[in-house]
């Protein structure tokens, strides 16, 4: 089974698994001295768990073209969504929020690839905050009028629909 992240009808399956993983799922903790020689640790809640993934996307005898049609292009276009994330090891699936922190083109003779850093961030919930800025109206005589406006719209788990 290969790694895999999707949202609506956008997958991108790694050719290749990813050659970094590291699962970061701190604590958020205070301490304070009690007398001069022990302190107390208080833990108060999980923190943010963080998956970062570095790695690279190669297919043997394949371009640059191909690369960003199948893999670079469809997932850049789910960063800062929502994503669900599929893998050969089940304790990483599930509903993470993506955020592609690089994407960086190599070339080394006649091997074409690109190399990628990604962080995934998993919470309790997901907000996310999508900024428009836009309206339209029509007056009496049916004209149309365009104009900016500004507007938050909170959004769980998708992409707003925009019509």
């Amino acid at each position: 089974m290969s790694w895999q992240i999707s949202a609506g009808s956008t997958t991108v399956t790694f050719p290749v698994n990813p050659q970094n993983i590291t699962d970061e799922n701190p604590i958020v903790e205070t301490d304070f001295q009690v007398d001069s020689s022990q302190s107390v640790v208080v833990s108060e809640c999980l923190d943010v768990r963080t998956l970062t993934l570095k790695g690279f996307f190669y297919v043997a005898s394949q371009n640059k073209a191909y690369l960003d049609t199948n893999f670079v292009s469809p997932l850049l276009s789910l960063n800062r969504q929502v994503v669900t994330l599929t893998s050969p090891t089940a304790r990483y699936n599930g509903s993470w929020m993506l955020i592609v922190k690089s994407v960086e083109e190599k070339a080394e003779g006649q091997l074409q690839r690109y190399t990628y850093n990604l962080v995934l961030k998993q919470g309790a919930a997901f907000v996310v905050l999508w900024i428009i800025n836009f309206s339209l109206s029509v007056n009496k005589e049916g004209t149309c009028n365009y104009g900016q406006r500004s507007s938050i719209y909170f959004d769980s788990f998708s992409m707003p629909s925009i019509s």
